[in-house]
């Protein structure tokens, strides 16, 4: 979802998008029969940068975040949308 921000290539780049998780935690955030929240893998640093790059494709694509925000909770980018508008970045 990231792709379609106005500066993906300066604010996106692969090595401050990417979490490293072991194997069982990746399976575990992509398994559709589990709500597995990627907050608690974040970083401090990782959370604010998640941060900006979701108020900014806000700005830029507020439909996006509505759909997201209204998804099933099993699909990833939904929870992760709904876990910051939770507000659990900021815990």
């Amino acid at each position: 979802m990231m792709r379609e921000l106005s500066n993906y290539v300066q604010v996106a780049a692969r090595s401050r998008c990417t979490i490293p998780v072991c194997i069982d935690c990746h399976r575990d955030l992509h398994d559709r029969d589990n709500t597995v929240s990627i907050v608690g893998y974040l970083t401090q640093e990782e959370r604010a940068n998640a941060r900006r790059l979701l108020e900014q494709l806000r700005r830029e694509h507020p439909k996006i975040i509505e759909l997201l925000a209204e998804g099933d909770d099993q699909v990833y980018e939904a929870r992760l949308v709904k876990d910051w508008l939770e507000g659990r970045f900021d815990q």
